[in-house]
């Protein structure tokens, strides 16, 4: 029996399989949030000021450090 383990994008809300050789999201562990491959895919070059609030907030209640921008003046993807 293959049992499917599902995880839910923190910017949108959408599920997606994390198992079986199936991974349609990303877990970043620099601001302890998971989203789904059109949100990681989506801000290859950093995290657009529409999800930055989000991603700033899930982070500072884990206790993570923000970093430094990047060129761009987004926070950096990874």
């Amino acid at each position: 029996m293959t049992v499917l383990s599902f995880s839910e994008c923190d910017l949108c809300g959408k599920q997606f399989q994390m198992s079986n050789g199936k991974y349609d999201g990303k877990f970043i562990p620099t601001y302890g949030v998971s989203v789904c491959m059109p949100h990681y895919i989506g801000n290859h070059d950093g995290w657009s000021p529409s999800s930055e609030a989000k991603i700033i907030a899930i982070a500072k209640s884990s206790g993570k450090t923000i970093p430094d921008r990047n060129e761009k003046g987004w926070l950096p993807r990874d």
